[in-house]
């Protein structure tokens, strides 16, 4: 096996394109309104999905725990 490359979660091309479109059109230097509000409200959507989704999770395993695992097994940990 060779030696791994670090993998990173952006390449520099993907980095130009984001940072073109996120900036204002004149030659302001800070980020449109615009594209703050939408990112803000895209992360907090994500957030509440991650939140409901691992917490439905968490609730589905303890079922499952409950109604599937004999008692035996439960009582040693399972």
């Amino acid at each position: 096996m060779g030696a791994s490359k670090s993998i990173r979660p952006f390449a520099p091309f993907e980095w130009m394109v984001a940072l073109r479109y996120l900036r204002a059109r004149r030659k302001a230097s800070f980020v449109s309104v615009i594209a703050f509000f939408s990112f803000l409200g895209i992360a907090l959507g994500v957030a509440t999905l991650i939140v409901v989704m691992l917490s439905t999770a968490e609730t589905k395993c303890a079922k499952w725990r409950r109604d599937i695992v004999p008692v035996g097994l439960r009582e040693r940990g399972f």
